[in-house]
């Protein structure tokens, strides 16, 4: 169905969505007294109209207490969790469940307590954590790697390689030489899980495999293809066994979900 006061797509005729959108979206010759005051008022107050293109498509996305509680800290930090329900509209109960949540996976941080003027306790502080604001660490990453590249021979590349690869080995610590090979792979999958690739390993007819579903060099890697060489040498040293990568991560229909590499 299309509206024929602004041409957009409303959906099918006679779901609740459909409605709804009928009577709120092109006022007045839009309006729907079928439609009770308070559904209307209910269901606009839960959903955000975002539309993409205009004239074509409307999404409803729902606008939930942690979306709310996450913006409001992107603009002003930092806050008490009293501050962040009278300016969210959320009770106090389910701001400080949504600042557990939100502290447990790393995207808000509590930043230490302010003292009020007289008796009672300090009122904790909070803040959006430097992962979920961003920062500019690819951007100088990139302009590093670009810097050595001008500076340094192409045959010397392997030199930048085994230098980022010794850098790695101490974030992961020493070999287990006497351990078996399996255990030295469960080990090295867990310790690379700690460093964001949510790594694991699996029996394969060439040989172990070992899988990254996520690359943290995503931002930088299409530039810099070395950092593929840099993991396959990761791996290499610290199994003792050529480790060849066979798959790179494209999230394009059809492309790899994993980076691959076969061990032997």
């Amino acid at each position: 169905m299309v509206c024929a006061t602004c041409g957009r797509v409303l959906g099918s005729c006679g779901t609740l969505a459909f409605r709804l959108s009928f009577a709120t979206h092109c006022p007045p010759n839009g309006l729907d007294y079928s439609i009770p005051r308070y559904v209307v008022k209910r269901f606009t107050s839960k959903y955000i109209y975002k539309i993409s293109p205009p004239q074509y498509n409307t999404r409803m996305v729902p606008a939930t207490a942690r979306h709310r509680i996450l913006e409001y800290l992107r603009k002003d930090m930092p806050v008490s969790a009293a501050q962040i329900g009278r300016a969210t509209g959320i009770s106090a109960a389910s701001v400080r469940y949504h600042l557990r949540v939100l502290i447990a996976d790393g995207r808000i941080v509590a930043v230490g307590d302010t003292q009020h003027e007289g008796r009672g306790r300090p009122v904790k502080l909070y803040r959006a954590s430097e992962r979920l604001l961003g920062g500019n660490l690819a951007m100088l990453s990139d302009a590093l790697l670009e810097a050595w590249r001008e500076t340094v021979p192409a045959p010397s590349e392997e030199a930048l390689v085994k230098a980022l690869v010794r850098g790695l080995m101490k974030q992961i610590g020493a070999n287990e030489l006497r351990a078996p090979s399996a255990r030295r792979i469960a080990s090295l999958v867990s310790r690379l899980n700690a460093l964001h690739y949510q790594a694991n390993w699996e029996a394969g007819a060439q040989g172990p495999r070992i899988l990254f579903r996520h690359c943290p060099y995503a931002e930088i890697i299409q530039a810099h293809p070395e950092l593929c060489r840099m993991d396959a040498e990761l791996l290499s040293q610290r199994l003792g066994a050529r480790a060849t990568q066979v798959s790179k991560i494209d999230l394009r229909l059809g492309g790899s979900p994993h980076c691959i590499f076969v061990l032997g």
